[in-house]
């Protein structure tokens, strides 16, 4: 949910970093749809949430936001990508 309606950098990382450990995908597509509709939010799917334009908003931040909270901090560029794959599987699964 803060990835739709923040957009910072730690969220971005602390989701990519959620998908390296092993957790109930189900569970975790419920909790969000849940979550989402006690907010008032519209999951939209992944464009919503992966817009064209992430890195642009966060790559002046990463670093800043980051690097003295992260050792070694990955590339943004490769986090991006992960989670953009990580969440068009975890929306598109049933």
């Amino acid at each position: 949910r803060p990835l739709l309606e923040r957009k910072k950098s730690r969220d971005f990382y602390d989701v990519w970093l959620l998908f390296q450990t092993d957790f109930d995908a189900k569970k975790l597509k419920s909790l969000f749809k849940k979550k989402c509709s006690t907010k008032g939010i519209d999951p939209q799917g992944i464009a919503t949430i992966m817009p064209d334009e992430a890195a642009t908003i966060l790559t002046p931040y990463w670093e800043r936001e980051l690097g003295r909270l992260v050792s070694p901090l990955p590339p943004l560029d490769s986090v991006l990508k992960e989670l953009n794959q990580k969440l068009i599987l975890l929306l598109n699964e049933n």
